[in-house]
């Protein structure tokens, strides 16, 4: 048997001669992605693999000032194994004028969840993102 780490659901229901069970999940604390400034809209990580081996996280985090919602914008979490996730301090790569916390990576204020489209031919526009202002 293959563990797979991340299911695209969409593949399995595409899927023809398939019969889908529903069966009782069960939480394994150690490979969740947990972080408290992970705002609870668009809390869904999205996880794509490495070149060099591992993977990446991007997710959106906020935080709250005087009872006031601040959002932080995109946050970075690395894995080697796609289980034990570390958040890596970017302060020296990148830049960031506003930078609140060590694994931040961009800073934006309404924004959707970073899609990663590994069929672009540019390396460095792989990583697609909704934002507004």
């Amino acid at each position: 048997m293959t563990t797979i780490l991340f299911l695209d659901d969409l593949l399995v229901a595409q899927r023809r001669d398939t019969v889908r069970l529903l069966g009782r999940p069960r939480w394994v604390p150690v490979s969740t992605l947990d972080d408290i400034l992970c705002d609870g809209t668009w809390n869904r990580p999205t996880v794509f693999p490495l070149p060099e081996g591992g993977y990446r996280a991007l997710y959106n985090g906020v935080t709250y000032e005087d009872g006031r919602r601040v959002p932080l914008g995109l946050m970075v979490a690395e894995s080697r194994d796609g289980v034990s996730w570390s958040k890596p301090d970017l302060s020296a790569r990148v830049p960031l004028p506003d930078r609140r916390l060590p694994n931040q990576v961009y800073t934006m204020h309404y924004g959707g969840p970073v899609f990663h489209d590994p069929a672009d031919p540019d390396p460095d526009r792989r990583l697609k993102v909704l934002h507004s202002t």
